[in-house]
């Protein structure tokens, strides 16, 4: 817990006095340093965005925020938001943004320059089974001490009076954080996320279904047993047409398909053969006058 907070701010009378009117109180004792990651919890309805707005000019914190990027492309708000501080973030591809906002907290650092980061570990006001890991990665990087705020609609307070310095040990880190945000009540309690870090495996990614595994044995247990795959050859005289012919896999040794008998021929379409000893005995000639149709033959059908 760091407890020293040597940054004092001004925050707007103005603001203040509506937060009251409203019913809120915002308890805020200073800042750590000039640069810093703060998380806000829970997030769980629209008007949180409305709530820190007017804490934010309470206290008189600038600070820089991630957002939806579809949010900045409506005109005029999406204006707004940058005005503000928001930074558009894709969320099918938000990694590359982490490094580039832990280097920024480096450099505001070395120019001593006043950059804090605002964020909702959850990324959404519905529900998540965990919180997305991409504050505590921007906080370790960039060694920069992470606020605690606490939106709590029960006793309609912000809280932002807490500050931790990250070891590293997320099992840790998340343990304190939770003895901390674990009491606060958002807007909807109940699309309130766990107060646990997700930790997506690379190889669940791209597996396959369960039953595609099963229909689709591997090449090493094909190797196994010894099945190996051959592409049919048209007999001679005769042209392949121009669509893909696919050989089944046989096991090593076994003879290929018999060309179709002398005097039939054969269609543009795939003909498919079944291994029958009297295939062509079985084979029923067209009625005479009939003319045959050019889709596929079936010999083995009896």
């Amino acid at each position: 817990m760091v407890e020293t907070l040597p940054v004092q701010l001004n925050g707007s009378r103005v603001a203040c006095a509506l937060m009251r009117l409203a019913g809120w109180r915002v308890r805020f004792g200073g800042l750590p340093g000039r640069q810093g990651v703060l998380i806000v919890y829970p997030h769980t309805s629209n008007w949180d965005f409305f709530v820190g707005i007017f804490a934010k000019w309470t206290i008189g914190i600038e600070v820089t925020f991630w957002g939806k990027d579809t949010l900045f492309r409506v005109p005029l708000f999406g204006k707004w938001l940058r005005w503000l501080g928001g930074v558009p973030v894709d969320r099918a591809a938000p990694h590359g943004i982490v490094g580039q906002m832990a280097q920024a907290l480096i450099d505001a650092r070395v120019r001593n320059q006043f950059l804090w980061l605002a964020l909702t570990p959850e990324g959404t006001r519905k529900y998540r089974a965990a919180w997305r890991s991409g504050f505590y990665h921007v906080a370790m990087r960039a060694s920069v001490p992470l606020g605690l705020v606490c939106f709590d609609y029960r006793r309609r307070e912000v809280g932002i009076a807490n500050f931790l310095q990250l070891s590293g040990d997320a099992a840790l880190d998340m343990a304190n954080i939770n003895a901390i945000l674990g009491t606060c009540t958002g807007c909807n309690p109940a699309l309130a996320a766990p107060i646990r870090l997700e930790h997506p495996q690379a190889d669940d990614i791209r597996r396959p279904p369960p039953g595609l595994q099963a229909r689709w044995p591997s090449p090493a247990t094909r190797e196994r047993a010894g099945a190996h795959s051959v592409r049919a050859q048209p007999p001679e005289g005769d042209e392949q047409s121009g669509k893909a012919t696919f050989a089944h896999e046989r096991p090593q040794g076994r003879a290929a398909p018999s060309p179709p008998p002398v005097g039939v021929k054969q269609s543009g379409k795939a003909t498919f053969a079944c291994e029958h000893p009297k295939a062509a005995a079985l084979r029923r000639p067209s009625p005479e006058g009939i003319k045959e149709s050019g889709g596929a033959t079936f010999p083995c059908e009896a």
